[in-house]
């Protein structure tokens, strides 16, 4: 049995496959198996993952057709024989030594899960949204504020709240299997952004987690990514979905900040469908879901963001409403006018 599972889903990854799995066959630590899922590319990315397997015993496939992220770490998470799981994107980088120092800290401290930081960097052929790059000055990932030490999962959790710098990134932490089978914890699928759930559902059940200053993960920032490709009511779907699912966690654990993360989540979740121009049919099945779902009565909407969210021309329709509102009171003020002068001339 292996001491560590990595998991990485793929995805037409085919220009940075070889790479990211590279600095996974190449760490100094050797006792590992890698599981490739393909979710249904349609570039090279399945052949390349078959060839990966070929030349390296530790590296096992699977294949299936979509479903995303989280059903592709959920087979992995079922095929996983490891002590420790690991979760990769399949275009990232990780250093050489990161899994060699997770073990010394998982035996030494006799801790659930291991956290560490990340750093960013641009693909060498990024193109963002009107040519604009990202600011990579600050390191959201980095969270400075924490000390290198071992927190209760509680702790962990809610220092990253009090700061407003919540990390859920699977890729920044290494946790035990056992803890994941115990607790029956594993990704909600269907969903993007199923880290944010998975994260917290985890901390909070992780009797306790260490916390390593080493960035040792390195996430690549390239056009057409799940991150940063263009949005679609989908989002907006998985953004409710994540709010109802920490509403659970706060009635689990009754942490007042799980409450703020789930109004937040609505909010994003409003703020997404309001930046869509025309209705859909799926638009309007999420909207559906948002105004009838229960998370959503602990914010206030407001009757203007609602009818927004109604009716797309509704901006348009205050204007129409507030010319004719002049129209009408200038026609009134007229009308008194000539009332007022004809009284006069009879008088």
């Amino acid at each position: 049995m292996p001491v560590f599972s990595i998991i990485v889903p793929v995805y037409n990854v085919e220009a940075y496959l070889r790479e990211s799995v590279g600095s996974l066959q190449q760490q100094s630590f050797t006792d590992i198996e890698i599981i490739l899922v393909d979710d249904g590319s349609t570039d090279n990315s399945a052949a390349i993952a078959d060839e990966l397997a070929a030349s390296d015993q530790r590296i096992s496939v699977y294949k299936k057709k979509g479903g995303g992220a989280s059903t592709a770490r959920n087979l992995g998470l079922k095929h996983a024989t490891g002590t420790y799981i690991y979760c990769m994107d399949s275009d990232d980088i990780v250093a050489p030594g990161m899994l060699e120092q997770l073990n010394n800290v998982f035996d030494t401290q006799g801790t659930d899960l291991v956290a560490f930081t990340a750093v960013s960097f641009l693909d060498k052929d990024f193109a963002g949204a009107d040519n604009t790059v990202p600011d990579l000055s600050s390191n959201f990932y980095a969270r400075n504020f924490l000390a290198e030490k071992k927190y209760t999962g509680r702790e962990f959790y809610q220092c990253m709240t009090d700061e407003n710098n919540f990390v859920a990134s699977v890729c920044l932490f290494a946790v035990k299997r056992g803890l994941l089978t115990q607790q029956q914890i594993h990704f909600h699928e269907g969903i993007m952004h199923e880290d944010e759930l998975f994260s917290r559902t985890l901390f909070l059940a992780a009797e306790n987690v260490y916390f390593l200053k080493q960035p040792f993960y390195q996430r690549r920032i390239r056009a057409n990514s799940v991150s940063t490709r263009n949005p679609d009511p989908h989002k907006a779907f998985s953004l409710l979905t994540v709010a109802e699912g920490i509403e659970e966690l706060y009635k689990k654990y009754s942490i007042t900040a799980l409450r703020d993360d789930s109004k937040q989540f609505v909010r994003w979740t409003i703020d997404w469908l309001l930046t869509f121009k025309e209705r859909t049919a799926e638009y309007d099945k999420v909207l559906r879901q948002l105004l009838r779902s229960p998370v959503t009565k602990n914010i206030d909407i407001g009757f203007k963001t609602t009818m927004h969210l109604k009716y797309k021309k509704f901006g348009q329709l205050q204007q129409s409403l507030v010319s004719m509102r002049m129209k009408l009171g200038l026609r009134t003020r007229l009308k008194s006018l000539l009332r007022m002068n004809t009284s006069r001339q009879q008088s």
